[in-house]
This record gives C-alpha cells, structure tokens and sequence, in this order.
C-alpha cells in the first residue's frame, strides 16, 4: 500500500487496500477491514477506471452481505454487474458468487444461478472452489446424487486438489454440509482434519466476492457426521 501511494497508482492502491481487507475479514478483524474499505473507497471513485470502481463495488456489496444488510448487497451486487458489463461479455463470475451468497442468507437456495455455477464448475476444474460452491447448492436444493457427486471429485486423493489451490478455505468450507451429508466416513474425516487448524477463521473468496460465515459451523456439522456431535 505504502509503494502504490508513493508512486501514485491508485489502481494498485485499491488492490493493495483490499488484500488487506480480505486477510483482516477472514481473520475476524472487522474494524481493520472496515477501516481499510474506508481508506481504499475514496481512491477508487477517484481514478477514471471503470475496472477500479468495478472491483471496489464488488468489495462494498461483498461487505455489505456479510453485515446482513442484504437489500443493499443486492443493489451493489447488479450495480457492478452492470459496470462489468462494459469490459466483455465474460462478466458473471463475481455476480454468480454474490447471488449464492445472498440466495444462502436468505435461506432461498433457489435464487442462486445453479447453471452458472455448473458452467464454472466445468470450464474450471483446476480450481475446485467453483464444483464446491456448486456442491454446497446442489445440497441445498436436495438434490443429493448431485451433491454427492461433486464432494466425490473434489475429495479425490485426499482432497488434495481442495488443499492446494488458492482458494481452500472457502472451498474446503463449501464442503462442509454436502460432505457431512453425504460423504464416505474418510472424506468426512479427512475434511474435518484440513479445516481443523482454521476454526477460528471466515472464509472469504477472492476480494469479498462472498464470505461463506465461520469454518466453526462446518466443523460442528462434519463432528457430528463423524458421530462426535
């Protein structure tokens, strides 16, 4: 942060801002990342790139749902999309992440986009937090063959594709009810072992295009799947 603002590239500021405000969310540092959202908002409205303002919108509706403030994440969340839209037609991938978000605290899985997450999901296999994501709604619909197929590819080898990609917490955490409710005594073990060390922490994916709540919770779920309630 302190390089970007030295060499006045506010694009990068923002960037810089918002890593920090990730690491500060996930960890449970509310007023640090709300300080850093505060001190990045004013440096993004202020550059003439459409993209900067985009990404900021992002973190604003991202931060705006994981408060409860679901009618204003909702706003935010169209209103990037509709900034987003300006730079190609490969626009959704953030858009796709808020609405599951946003469908999951309304308790309305069916609001999600379940054929955008299948289409992510399958043009993306290198990064399982995408089949996760659609795991975890396939479970929240009841369609548990589907589910369960998706907490099969992802706990291939140990979940290790889970484990070593950049986005474990948020997948791994995904996991966590389909697994609970449909997976093999190992994977629900082994799953349990990879979020264990993380208890404490709130997933947040990419630049708080969705926070998924506490890994505690799917902790407690996999327990008591493991007859350990």
């Amino acid at each position: 942060a302190r390089a970007a603002a030295r060499h006045a590239d506010h694009g990068m500021l923002v960037w810089a801002y918002l890593h920090r405000v990730h690491d500060a969310l996930e960890a449970g540092d509310i007023a640090r990342a709300d300080a850093d959202l505060d001190r990045a908002r004013p440096v993004a409205y202020a550059t003439k790139r459409t993209h900067t303002r985009w990404v900021m919108t992002v973190a604003d509706a991202g931060r705006a749902a994981f408060a409860g403030r679901l009618d204003e994440a909702d706003a935010l969340t169209e209103e990037a999309l509709a900034i987003n839209r300006r730079h190609g037609e490969d626009c959704y991938q953030e858009h796709t992440v808020a609405r599951l978000v946003l469908a999951r605290l309304r308790w309305r899985p069916q609001d999600a986009d379940l054929a955008q997450l299948r289409g992510f999901a399958a043009r993306y296999p290198h990064l399982p937090v995408w089949e996760a994501m659609l795991a975890s709604l396939e479970w929240e619909l009841g369609n548990a063959d589907a589910a369960r197929r998706g907490v099969e590819v992802c706990a291939r080898d140990g979940f290790a594709a889970v484990a070593g990609s950049p986005d474990f917490l948020p997948a791994a955490l995904c996991l966590a009810d389909p697994t609970a409710g449909t997976g093999e005594p190992a994977q629900v073990e082994r799953l349990y072992e990879l979020l264990a060390p993380h208890a404490s922490a709130n997933p947040v994916l990419m630049f708080l295009w969705g926070a998924f709540g506490p890994v505690a919770r799917g902790l407690a779920l996999l327990a008591a799947a493991d007859d350990r309630p």
